[in-house]
């Protein structure tokens, strides 16, 4: 879990206590050693960017995107959602989320998430201060010693956990996966097998992962009742390239 491993997979009022966004990213403010060990574990993807389409009663409104760079502070994986909602071509509401993990030799160091819900700006941070966490949210401060993974969802380990770090509350949910069967999902690639899990509890959603262990996608109910879907566009190999 996060202690030792990359964490996966997705925040109400800017926090004074969080540190302020520079020019080169969400962590230019923080300070970390040096990293030299800044590679990917086993899950590692050979693209350096994910890319999915945001579908709401299956029409696209927006885009998802997961990007991988190396620094000298460490591996950086940002994860971007953007979407829009229009009747009649005038925008009704607009969703933007930023979140960005800082990760050391397999380490998480630290995570740093904005939304902006249709106007209402909020930061959520978790930082790893040597033995535990610390997290920022809703104007509070706490520790957090629990193995957790994030909401991210890029990592297929996270199917193993009952906790998950929100990054948009910056609480902990408890959880439950279950593999709930094979399904087939459609990429500008060609055609995935995936496996379904259910997850249940505090978070409620149907999350995809490959037979490689690529996040391929996942569809739940917004607060409004409507159906979501993240589907692939760019995540790994579909099912005719993968090797059988």
């Amino acid at each position: 879990m996060v202690n030792n491993k990359l964490v996966i997979l997705a925040s109400l009022a800017t926090l004074a206590s969080t540190p302020t966004t520079g020019a080169d990213g969400l962590h230019s403010s923080l300070s970390f050693p040096q990293c030299t060990s800044a590679e990917l574990s086993s899950n590692s993807h050979d693209d350096e960017t994910l890319e999915y389409e945001v579908l709401r009663k299956g029409k696209k409104i927006g885009t998802h995107r997961i990007m991988f760079n190396q620094t000298d502070r460490g591996l950086k994986v940002t994860a971007k959602t953007k979407m829009k909602v229009s009747i009649l071509f005038v925008p009704v509401y607009k969703y933007e989320y930023v979140s960005e993990e800082l990760w050391c030799g397999g380490e998480l160091l630290s995570v740093e998430t904005r939304v902006n819900d249709n106007g209402t700006r909020s930061t959520t941070a978790l930082v790893n201060d040597g033995e535990t966490y610390t997290a920022h949210a809703g104007g509070e401060t706490y520790k957090l010693t629990d193995d957790f993974f994030t909401t991210n969802h890029w990592n297929p380990d996270v199917v193993q956990t009952d906790t998950l770090f929100n990054t948009i509350t910056g609480e902990l949910n408890e959880v439950t996966f279950e593999e709930a069967g094979e399904a087939r999902l459609e990429t500008k690639l060609g055609e995935k097998q995936v496996t379904r899990y259910s997850v249940d509890g505090q978070l409620t959603i149907n999350t995809f992962y490959d037979r490689s262990g690529n996040w391929s996608g996942m569809a739940f109910e917004h607060k409004d009742g409507s159906p979501i879907e993240f589907r692939c566009i760019k995540c790994g190999a579909p099912k005719t390239l993968e090797a059988s």
